[in-house]
């Protein structure tokens, strides 16, 4: 009835995607993802013709963000042939949640909480990457994340969920530069992420 009214759209969207992150075994599984998709791309089309609005830049990330971990999800069961191309789903998807942060953190640089999504983000995409034998990519988004845990933490040093997430960023930064035969790098970041998981464990 209402094709162009964006609020129409935006609010089946959000509808659409108020999913949980469902098991591959459920039987609504694949109804689940074929609602994220759906979403995500409605949100995208909002962000492309009103950019710059955080409400649908925000919608747009997540949304992303929670298909490319069913993807994640489904590829770990798949079958050989399948799991490239679902991995490459998932990080087509994980980089619009990456490139959506970026902006809110660009355009809203005092917001722990755009800052701490974005770093949450890399690190999945740098998860991704890696799993995917995407070294080099994985080094430049994990070492992104360390970048923004480490910012909210100086902004915010009482908050605990960066200082728990940075020595998982580090292990996995650690097995990316191994992976590409740096490994004075790589003993470097395992031994940032000893002294991250001590700091952490201290607690305030």
């Amino acid at each position: 009835m209402h094709p162009d009214n964006q609020t129409v759209l935006f609010e089946l969207s959000e509808a659409l995607a108020d999913n949980q992150l469902i098991s591959v075994g459920d039987p609504d599984f694949d109804e689940s993802v074929a609602q994220l998709s759906e979403a995500a791309d409605t949100f995208t089309h909002l962000c492309e013709v009103h950019p710059n609005v955080p409400k649908y830049i925000n919608a747009m990330a997540h949304t992303h963000f929670k298909l490319a971990m069913l993807m994640e999800r489904e590829a770990q069961d798949a079958p050989p042939h399948v799991i490239r191309e679902l991995k490459s789903q998932a990080k087509e998807a994980l980089r619009r949640s990456v490139d959506g942060y970026a902006a809110q953190v660009q355009m809203h640089p005092d917001a722990v909480g755009y800052r701490a999504w974005y770093a949450l983000f890399l690190y999945h995409d740098g998860k991704n990457a890696l799993s995917s034998g995407l070294y080099e990519q994985s080094v430049a988004s994990l070492n992104k994340s360390v970048e923004q845990w480490s910012q909210v933490i100086e902004s915010n040093p009482d908050e605990r969920i960066s200082r728990r997430a940075l020595p998982e960023v580090y292990r996995n930064l650690g097995q990316a530069f191994e992976a590409i035969g740096k490994g004075k790098e790589a003993r470097d970041a395992f031994d940032m992420a000893a002294v991250s998981q001590r700091m952490s464990d201290l607690g305030p």
